[in-house]
C-alpha cells in the first residue's frame, strides 16, 4: 500500500515544483500522513543501517548537514532531510523523494534534523539507532514553552528508548546531563574542552566547534576511519543561512541565523573575535511563524556585543518587527539616528551593498523567515 502513497506523495513534489510553489519539503508528507500514521516507521525499518537524529535548540542543520557528508564520505547511502524541513511532515517528505519504484528507500541510512517540539512525537514514531542532543535554550515562547518544559518532554519519550539505542549528549549543557540519571540507551557525551588539539574545525564560532565534535563523536561510534572524517571537514561549507557567503557586485556577505537569544549571543561573540574587518551587518526581525510570534526574546540579547558590534559599522534594519528592532539597539546604546531602515529588504540589501566598497564584507543577521526572504534575494530561491 505504501507503493501508492509514495506515488500520490512524489506527484505532488512534481507538481509543487512545476507550479513553483516551493521545493515539496512537506505537503507531500503531510498527505501520506494524513492516509498511513505509520508511514515514516514503516520506512525507516527498512533502513539497513537505521536512523540518526539530531536535536536541539541551535546547531541541528550545521551538525546534521556534516553527520552526513561524513556518512557519504565514508560510503553510506544517505538520507538526510538537508532543507531544514524537521517536523514529522518533512521527514515523511524525506522518505517519499528517496524512495524507489517498488516503494522502499534507497539509501542505508538516514540522517534526520528534528525540531525541539517534535523530538519525543517522533520517537514514537520510530527508534532511531543513535539520538544526538546539542542544547536546550529559549527559542519561540508562544510556541515551545519554558525550556525545563521542553527538558520534561525530551525525558518522557528517551526513558522509553531501549539500551540498544546510543544517546550522545552535549556534556556542556548541564540541563541535558541531568537526563543521565533516567534513561536506559548508552549514554556518550562529548565536551569541548576535553577535544583532541588536532580537531579540524571548518567554520567559525566556538559554538560551530562544539558541533563539530558532535559530527565526529557520531562518526567515531559507527568506526568511520578517521581519515576520512578530517578530510571531509576540511572541505566542509556551511549549511544554508549558517555563515552561507555570497559574493554580490564584489561584496563579500555572510549570512548568519540569529533566530534565538543563544544564537544571536554566539554570532556576536563570533563576529567580534572573528570577522572585526566586517564594514556593514544588517539586522532582520520578523515574527511570521516560523520566527515565533513573541519578540521579547531581543531582550535577551547581551546590550555589551549587541552595541560593539554597531561602532564604527553601518547599520542597516529590517523586518515586519524593524520598530522592536531599533528599539532594542538604541537601549543597547547605539545611535539610531545613523541607522538605515527600510520595510522592503530587497531595497535595504541594495543599499547596505552601495555603502559598501568592492572587497569588503557585509554581515546578516536574519531571524528564520527573514533568511529564507534573504537567500531568495541573493541566489534567486528559497529553500523550502
Amino acid at each position: 500500500m505504501n507503493f501508492l502513497y509514495i506515488l500520490l506523495g512524489k506527484t505532488i513534489m512534481m507538481a509543487s515544483k512545476l507550479l513553483r510553489l516551493g521545493a515539496g519539503g512537506t505537503w507531500p508528507g503531510e498527505m501520506v500522513l494524513k492516509l498511513n500514521k505509520n508511514f515514516i516507521a514503516q520506512m525507516a525499518n527498512q533502513l539497513k543501517n537505521g536512523s540518526i537524529v539530531i536535536s536541539g535548540t541551535n546547531g541541528k542543520t550545521t551538525t546534521a548537514l556534516m553527520i552526513a557528508s561524513i556518512l557519504r564520505s565514508a560510503g553510506f547511502k544517505v538520507l538526510h532531510n538537508h532543507s531544514g524541513a524537521n517536523l514529522l511532515n518533512g521527514l515523511a517528505s524525506s522518505f517519499i523523494a528517496d524512495a524507489n519504484f517498488w516503494g522502499h528507500p534507497r539509501s542505508n541510512i538516514s540522517v534526520f534534523e528534528l525540531d525541539e517540539a517534535n523530538l519525543p512525537i517522533a520517537l514514537n514514531h520510530f527508534t532511531p539507532k543513535i539520538a544526538l542532543l546539542l542544547n536546550l535554550s529559549r527559542d519561540q515562547l508562544d510556541r515551545y514553552g519554558e525550556v525545563e518544559i521542553m527538558l520534561e518532554k525530551w525525558n518522557e519519550a528517551l526513558i522509553k528508548l531501549p539500551a540498544t539505542v546510543s544517546l550522545i549528549i552535549n556534556e556542556e549543557d548541564k540541563r541535558l546531563i541531568r537526563l543521565k540519571e533516567t534513561v536506559k540507551c548508552q549514554i556518550i557525551a562529548y565536551n569541548l574542552n576535553q577535544a583532541e588539539p588536532n580537531t579540524p574545525y571548518p567554520l567559525l564560532g566556538r559554538f560551530n566547534k562544539s558541533n563539530t565534535l558532535a559530527a565526529i563523536t557520531i562518526a567515531q561510534s559507527l568506526g568511520i576511519n578517521p581519515s576520512v572524517i578530517k578530510k571531509t571537514l576540511q572541505n566542509f561549507k556551511p549549511a544554508f543561512g549558517r555563515g552561507e557567503e555570497f559574493n554580490i557586485k564584489g561584496r563579500k556577505i555572510k549570512i548568519f541565523l540569529a533566530k534565538n537569544p543563544a544564537s544571536f549571543n554566539l554570532n556576536l561573540e563570533m563576529i567580534l573575535q572573528d570577522l572585526p574587518q566586517a564594514k556593514s551587518i544588517l539586522f532582520i526581525l520578523n515574527d511570521n511563524i516560523p520566527d515565533g510570534r513573541d519578540v521579547s526574546w531581543i531582550y535577551d540579547i547581551d546590550s555589551g556585543p549587541l552595541a560593539q558590534i554597531c561602532q564604527n559599522r553601518c547599520v542597516f534594519v529590517s523586518g515586519k518587527r524593524q520598530i522592536d528592532m531599533t528599539l532594542r539597539l538604541k537601549y543597547a546604546g547605539v545611535n539610531i539616528n545613523k541607522i538605515w531602515h527600510f520595510n522592503d529588504l530587497e531595497k535595504i540589501i541594495q543599499t547596505m551593498i552601495q555603502q559598501t566598497k568592492e572587497d569588503e564584507l557585509c554581515l546578516i543577521l536574519p531571524t528564520y523567515s527573514a533568511m529564507l526572504d534573504s537567500r531568495k534575494i541573493l541566489c534567486g530561491k528559497k529553500i523550502l
